[in-house]
């Protein structure tokens, strides 16, 4: 039964409006591409024909569903009936843009799952392919999907099934299940194409050098070679192949044993993928074929649905080579095939060198919690790792052979850098914080380091006189494993011998003495005298100027005796002077319980900073 809904009417669990009698219904599928119908309907008096406009949604059975949805998108009259033409729709989807969409490192079902997302259909698939970022800010989901740059298609690859509002994209559709069809009969109702110009049955492997294969046959043969009028040789080059000129070299093979044996393994695989027989496509035309004798060599055909393998034995030829189907033309009203068609998606085996070179083996696993990627060369001694989770990103490099490996480890706030030469027992490191960075290199017993934060830079080193060396706001520290420490500063050095010690002060290099001073004392108590100090002490702190005070000379007065004599001296605080206290006061003989007299003295003052 054909039913027809009217544009506004989406509910396609019941019966359409109105239920159609059109003269013929064709439907024309090809894989990933082609998917319409072509409906004749007769004016009929009942007037199902009106109903025929541009964006009502026919439905119709296909060899896989009683029900498919197509929506008209064209219409032709003549005086007799009005023809049709209706896609599938999945191609309703040409009307919704997609704004700001870029998936990015995800495998197929997340992928479809995005671009889908905020319509009516949903996506399945099985690629598993998660290294891919697409742009599809702009583009309308059809284009998305399968248009020719920076699609799902092109970029993931796969096959397309679609099944009403559901939308499958398996790496392949069909199956094979042991359908087989004898072909090379000169039958009209079978249109044969067999070409066989990518045909090589002899592969000359060479390597990146021009080397090719020791021995009187450097050549890998196809058990077909005989099933040809010639042998067909040809050249195949593996510029990544090459033997090692030193020890140096991490990705070349050791000796031309290995190397050659790469080689004769990489064209086995090439034949394998069917270097060495032709490519063939037929078209069988099923409703002329049911009026001949050879219609039951082929009615097993039948029951072919797109993508499915069809083992096509040729008579002539006596190979047997897989074919697909890759088309049809479908009868609606009798359901059944009026076409089928049988082919290969061409490629030759310069494409298909490149699919199996696999000196480096690829791994890629997709989680919802994490993505891992994961590459290594044919002996496994090279390796590497990217690992991502939600919270960090994690990458390895890793050599066997030299036992050197490196470590990346990033996370919101913290990034670890480090390589390990395990041979040579070397190792270094750096760490990236919010508020500092650090780094170490370590051989043995022996490190250096290094952290820098807003404050200082810190540099220490094992068996060294100085444990550590900072440079802060203050100067240069050298701390010993004591705690005691040496300070170069601006103001000069600072020495202190522990932490407990607090009598260190900055040394300056600076002194100064002034001789020969004459204080008279004008009466019992201090007089003061004032001594300018070099400018080279005006930018000192008072703290860091030691200043000492000697009597050079005691002047004796007469016959009166000494009673008491002194002087010291500080420093002022802007620096500029010192100024000296000094006192000299005499007594009689005869008297000493008496009166004293002031006297004077000559005093020498240093300072040292």
């Amino acid at each position: 039964m054909i039913d027809l809904y009217k544009h506004e009417n989406k509910n396609y669990e019941n019966n359409g409006d109105v239920t159609l009698t059109p003269i013929s219904c064709i439907l024309k599928q090809v894989l990933n591409g082609e998917n319409y119908i072509e409906m004749v309907h007769p004016f009929d008096k009942q007037g199902r024909w009106q109903y025929l406009l541009y964006d009502n949604v026919i439905t119709v059975p296909t060899p896989t569903s009683k029900k498919q949805l197509y929506r008209i998108y064209n219409h032709v009259k003549n005086d007799e009936s009005i023809t049709v033409y209706a896609r599938h729709i999945f191609f309703d989807l040409v009307d919704k843009v997609l704004l700001g969409i870029r998936p990015s490192l995800v495998n197929g079902q997340t992928c479809l799952d995005i671009i889908l997302k905020d319509t009516d259909f949903k996506g399945r698939s099985n690629i598993a392919t998660n290294n891919i970022i697409l742009d599809l800010d702009g583009k309308n989901i059809i284009n998305s999907i399968c248009g020719n740059e920076q699609s799902f298609i092109k970029e993931y690859g796969g096959e397309i099934l679609l099944d009403n509002f559901n939308i499958t994209i398996n790496n392949k559709i069909g199956t094979d299940n042991g359908i087989q069809a004898l072909f090379g009969f000169n039958l009209e109702s079978i249109e044969e194409d067999i070409n066989i110009e990518e045909v090589h049955t002899r592969l000359i492997p060479e390597m990146g050098d021009g080397t090719r294969l020791t021995g009187n046959n450097p050549w890998v043969d196809s058990k077909y070679i005989n099933k040809y009028s010639n042998i067909k040789e040809t050249i195949v080059k593996f510029d990544d192949i090459k033997i090692k000129e030193n020890q140096e070299d991490e990705e070349d093979f050791t000796t031309r044993k290995e190397a050659e044996a790469e080689m004769i393994r990489r064209c086995n695989v090439l034949l394998n993928n069917c270097v060495d027989l032709p490519v063939v496509n037929y078209k069988i035309n099923i409703a002329d074929l049911s009026n001949t004798n050879d219609y039951k060599k082929y009615k097993q055909l039948l029951k072919v649905n797109l993508g499915d393998i069809v083992t096509c034995k040729h008579r002539m030829l006596d190979i047997d080579v897989k074919a697909r189907c890759i088309s049809f033309v479908f009868d609606c009203l009798t359901e059944k095939y009026e076409e089928i068609e049988l082919g290969q998606f061409v490629s030759n085996y310069l494409d298909m060198q490149n699919e199996i070179n696999v000196d480096l083996r690829k791994k890629i696993e997709l989680t919802e919690q994490k993505i891992k990627l994961e590459v290594s060369n044919v002996s496994k001694t090279l390796n590497s790792k990217i690992e991502m989770t939600e919270k960090s990103i994690n990458s390895s490099v890793e050599n066997k052979i030299t036992e050197v490996n490196s470590t990346i480890t990033q996370t919101a706030n913290r990034i670890n850098e480090r390589v390990d030469n395990v041979k040579e027992g070397l190792s270094s490191e750096i760490e990236l914080v919010d508020d500092k960075i650090s780094a170490v290199v370590q051989k043995g017993d022996k490190s250096g380091s290094w952290e820098l934060d807003t404050d200082a830079f810190k540099v220490a080193f094992s068996g060294s006189t100085s444990d550590k060396v900072q440079i802060d706001r203050h100067g240069i520290i050298a701390e010993d494993s004591n705690g005691g420490y040496t300070r170069m500063g601006s103001k000069g050095l600072l020495h202190v011998s522990s932490k407990s010690s607090t009598t260190g002060k900055p040394y300056h290099y600076l002194t100064f003495t002034k001789s020969n001073i004459d204080i008279k004392c004008e009466d019992e108590d201090y007089t003061d005298y004032p001594v300018d100090l070099p400018e080279e002490f005006w930018e000192l702190d008072r703290e860091d100027i030691a200043v000492s005070v000697s009597i050079q000379k005691v002047w004796k007065k007469g016959s009166y005796i000494p009673y008491w004599s002194g002087a010291y001296a500080n420093v002022t605080r802007n620096c500029k002077e010192i100024i000296i206290q000094g006192m000299s006061t005499w007594k009689h003989y005869d008297d000493l319980g008496g009166e004293t007299y002031p006297g004077h003295i000559t005093v020498s003052v240093t300072a040292v900073a």
